[in-house]
């Protein structure tokens, strides 16, 4: 089994036994944790072998995180499955935003797109997809103009790059 898939099954089997109105809290608390695992001091002493499995537990412990969330992760370090935490963090979300009726976009753009055209464009895909968009964006200026939009697994790619490279290849073929 793929850690894509392990990481899926924890995340799903997390929010089963969260109750509705903790989801949203234990969403923001598996983030804080996803987000101290990129400590690197964090990382190398959770994820060492050599550090016993009772002094990550009395670490969990003293957050006093509360159930489920507290019960889940001491499982998770048992199991050694602490490495897991950021794709499990990614996996709840989804699950939380599909419950919730919320997709990210993730925009890529020739240039910083103002409040104004960001507001607009997730109207746009609000109204175009029946959700709620939350547009994240970058910038990467080799796609020339236009934006490559990526959306519930799918990629709209209306740069100026892709448009060119299209002609091209039609050109090409004739």
């Amino acid at each position: 089994m793929t850690e894509s898939n392990v990481a899926s099954r924890y995340a799903q089997a997390l929010y089963e036994i969260t109750p509705v109105e903790l989801r949203v809290k234990t969403n923001e608390v598996l983030k804080s944790l996803t987000e101290a695992f990129d400590h690197e001091e964090i990382k190398s002493f959770l994820l060492n072998p050599k550090t016993p499995l009772e002094t990550k537990q009395t670490l969990i412990r003293s957050l006093k995180l509360g159930t489920p969330i507290e019960q889940f992760l001491l499982l998770v370090m048992e199991r050694r499955r602490d490495f897991l935490l950021a794709a499990i963090y990614r996996e709840f979300i989804a699950l939380l935003h599909a419950e919730q009726n919320k997709v990210v976009a993730k925009v890529t753009s020739a240039i910083a797109l103002n409040n104004k055209q960001l507001d607009e464009l997730a109207t746009t895909l609000t109204t175009t997809t029946g959700k709620t968009v939350m547009v994240t964006t970058t910038v990467d200026e080799e796609i020339w103009g236009g934006m490559i939009v990526e959306m519930d697994g799918k990629v709209i790619d209306a740069s100026l790059a892709h448009s060119i490279n299209q002609l091209k290849q039609r050109l090409l073929a004739n």
